[in-house]
């Protein structure tokens, strides 16, 4: 992993692979789940350039702190890291720390409709997308409003798959019943950048 010095902006990432990542995969949410081995080897080959960030955001999950933790070793000048509870994945209710299938075997009905049209429905009665997206865009306009007129300025935040769908549905006028056709792998980085009429995100590649 290496950095640029030279390019500025909002970057999201989504944590590392994590032990209910992998299979039999289960359903996260707020559960506090580790990364797994290779989640862990998954950092260390990552190697996309960051440039220097003048703050670092991280959902308090430990996935993404402790993601967070090792992709900074390689960057010199630490930044000052803010943890907000407003970038946690989505409540998951009671679906939470089950598989598929133990979801299916519990309320067919229930899962049917989350996987068909998840923007009207509250997985294992938590919380909605819709509400999901609030917080999080929250914290987005707040860090928008934080870069504007600041040439150069580097902002990290480290985050779930959920959030990021959401922000990439809201900045494409998508419906969020699209929330599941989205894929945003482990450790996917993305760009943010401000438009006239809200903001525009891009994956980054190496």
């Amino acid at each position: 992993m290496g950095e640029n010095h030279a390019h500025g902006g909002i970057y999201l990432i989504r944590h590392a692979e994590t032990v209910w990542n992998a299979a039999p995969k289960r359903f996260q949410g707020r559960i506090d789940v580790g990364l797994s081995d290779r989640g862990y080897r998954q950092i260390q080959d990552y190697s996309i350039r960051l440039p220097l960030f003048a703050k670092v955001l991280t959902s308090p999950a430990k996935r993404c702190r402790d993601t967070l933790k090792d992709l900074l070793k390689t960057i010199a000048r630490r930044p000052p890291i803010i943890e907000d509870s407003r970038l946690w994945e989505i409540d998951n209710g009671w679906f939470s720390g089950k598989t598929v299938p133990e979801v299916e075997a519990r309320d067919p009905q229930h899962l049917r409709r989350w996987l068909d049209a998840p923007g009207s429905v509250r997985p294992g009665d938590g919380e909605k997308i819709s509400e999901m997206a609030h917080r999080v865009t929250s914290v987005i306009e707040e860090v928008v409003e934080d870069c504007r007129g600041v040439e150069g300025k580097s902002v990290l935040i480290v985050t779930h798959g959920g959030p990021i769908r959401t922000l990439i549905l809201q900045s494409q006028n998508r419906s969020f019943d699209e929330f599941h056709r989205l894929d945003v792998p482990n450790l996917a980085t993305f760009m943010l950048d401000e438009m006239d009429h809200g903001f525009a995100i891009n994956r980054v590649f190496e």
